[in-house]
């Protein structure tokens, strides 16, 4: 009777290798969200698309090539997210500015009249 090979992965490496296929397939759907959410998201969109790359990175599933290009999303959407907030910021502080001008500048002639 002929030996036959132990296959070289057993059935629980193969259910990894499936598992850590899906886990790159899913990751990578996410990575184009996460782009689209740079080029060209909303605040809300870009904030959303970072707690995801923070949660993914949180799991420790991902193989370190994908880990790596999910930090350096991550990095870019915080960026973003804060480009977007300085630029409300700024537009807040501008409005608050105008409001505080107009509220103490003398009244003109013709309203004083109304």
């Amino acid at each position: 009777m002929a030996k036959l090979e132990q296959p070289l992965f057993g059935n629980r490496e193969r259910q990894e290798g499936v598992r850590i296929r899906l886990i790159v397939d899913n990751d990578r759907e996410r990575f184009r969200r996460w782009s689209d959410a740079l080029e060209n998201g909303s605040f809300e969109c870009a904030f959303d698309a970072l707690g995801e790359a923070v949660e993914c990175l949180e799991s420790g599933n991902l193989p370190l090539e994908d880990a790596i290009q999910c930090y350096e999303f991550g990095a870019r959407l915080a960026d973003r997210c804060g480009r977007i907030l300085a630029e409300a910021e700024l537009r807040v502080s501008q409005l608050d500015a105008d409001l505080l001008e107009s509220a103490v500048a003398p009244l003109t002639p013709e309203e004083e009249l109304n």
